[in-house]
């Protein structure tokens, strides 16, 4: 019998065109709340994103909620 997984715990960094969104705590499968794969994740715009965690059967809590603001590209000089 398998304890329930903690919950995974989100972090964004936003850079110029683009934010990575990494769980960190993960020991079973991610399903992302926009279906996503991966992890990390790399978005091209704006979202909020939670995830859980299965692990032998069972599901995790939810995660965090995170956004992600990817910064705007400069113009070329």
């Amino acid at each position: 019998m398998h304890a329930i997984p903690a919950a995974p715990v989100l972090s964004v960094v936003d850079n110029c065109g683009s934010s990575d969104i990494t769980a960190s705590g993960v020991v079973g499968t991610l399903t992302w709340s926009d279906a996503g794969t991966g992890n990390p994740r790399n978005v091209l715009s704006s979202t909020t994103l939670t995830v859980t965690q299965d692990f032998g059967g069972c599901t995790s809590a939810v995660s965090n909620s995170v956004t992600a603001n990817p910064l705007a590209i400069p113009a070329a000089p």
